[in-house]
């Protein structure tokens, strides 16, 4: 598979996963009170839900498992990446997953 669609892969999942998910965690935030409530100093009316994140990493990381998965995990030349490269880039992801469950515990 050409490179390029790789990066097609990515952006499209990532996207129909952040259209998909956004309106369910809003509605958990909604159900759950995590919102942040109108004030003198805010700029918003009603009660805005704080994990707006949440949605872009759901869909950032299922893009990156989608391309892992169909060997999309290369190099500048094309060269499949070596284990320490792919272990770079699972802690990162994996160290996102920790801070996301923490900050929403």
């Amino acid at each position: 598979m050409p490179h390029y669609l790789f990066h097609f892969l990515a952006f499209s999942t990532a996207c129909a996963t952040v259209l998909i998910t956004t309106p369910i965690v809003r509605q958990v935030g909604l159900t759950r009170g995590l919102v942040d409530q109108p004030g003198a100093r805010k700029v918003h009316d009603q009660p805005m839900v704080r994990l707006g994140g949440v949605s872009i990493f759901i869909g950032s990381t299922l893009a990156l498992i989608a391309v892992w998965k169909l060997g999309g995990f290369i190099d500048a030349q094309g060269q499949i990446l070596n284990p320490q490269a792919e272990y770079e880039i699972w802690g990162v992801t994996i160290g996102g997953v920790a801070l996301l469950l923490y900050w929403s515990g």
